[in-house]
């Protein structure tokens, strides 16, 4: 599998209303950035949904946005629609990678979704249709989900959050609100006088693009073996707007903002 070690933003242009004098928008295009990480063929043994004998099989993403799997006919182009919302999650300890997931749907039950998974076979499994109708498939021992796992996810939006210089956020959390300069690196973030670092240390990666009212929206989230967690949520536009950070998994949050 073809997965992608540090990508240039693709970047789209969203044509301004009819009779405007704007000019376009520039708009970041997350899908296919995220697509790329995952592009490639994913074969196993694979059986229909809801159950069937198995079969040597192939699940194949394209960069286009197409899904090609044994019983199903998606549209295509499906996995860019906008939609469609994707979420993948890397588990690690103090000697590497152990487990990945992930999930690319509409956020219905009838709707196209591919999910992955290394600890069910290695299982990638395609769905389509409502509960009592679903079609698809289940493949495992995919082989190409293992590799998946062992990829980091920063250098994907790497682009996308380094700080060319530190920037001030407002932050309102239990040590109460401050004024704090945020950057990141390509080694990791600091706010204020905390760093998290994206490269070592980590317990968890976690990565999500999905619609909100306005555009979309791009979540990247460390946790570290120590417990501390770090997110930040970045627009269409490029423009990091948000940040959550957490002490350990059951402390209380700091939310925080450009000021």
């Amino acid at each position: 599998m073809r997965a992608l070690a540090g990508a240039s933003v693709v970047v789209a242009l969203a044509m301004a209303s009819c009779g405007s004098d704007a000019p376009p928008t520039p708009t970041i295009a997350f899908r296919p950035l995220v697509l790329s990480y995952l592009v490639g063929a994913y074969d196993g043994s694979c059986a229909p949904v809801p159950d069937g004998a198995s079969a040597p099989g192939t699940v194949e993403l394209a960069a286009s946005g197409d899904v090609d799997a044994p019983g199903v006919a998606a549209a295509r182009g499906a996995l860019l629609d906008r939609s469609m919302s994707y979420t993948i999650r890397r588990d690690l300890d103090a000697a590497g990678p152990t487990a990945i997931g992930l999930s690319i749907d509409d956020g219905t039950d009838a709707g196209l979704a591919v999910e992955m998974t290394s600890q069910q076979g290695s299982l990638v499994r395609v769905r389509q249709g409502p509960p009592g109708e679903r079609t698809g498939t289940a493949c495992t021992g995919v082989a190409a989900v293992d590799r998946l796992r062992d990829t980091p996810l920063f250098p994907l939006v790497a682009e996308l959050l380094t700080t060319p210089a530190a920037r001030p956020f407002r932050c309102a959390g239990p040590a109460g609100d401050a004024r704090r300069d945020y950057e990141v690196d390509p080694a990791g973030a600091r706010l204020g006088d905390e760093r998290w670092s994206f490269t070592a240390g980590l317990a968890r990666e976690r990565l999500y693009v999905g619609p909100v009212a306005e555009g979309d929206r791009l979540v990247y989230e460390v946790r570290l073996l120590d417990g501390r967690s770090f997110a930040a949520q970045v627009d269409d536009r490029g423009v990091t707007g948000y940040l959550l950070t957490r002490p350990s998994p059951d402390g209380e949050y700091t939310e925080c903002r450009p000021a």
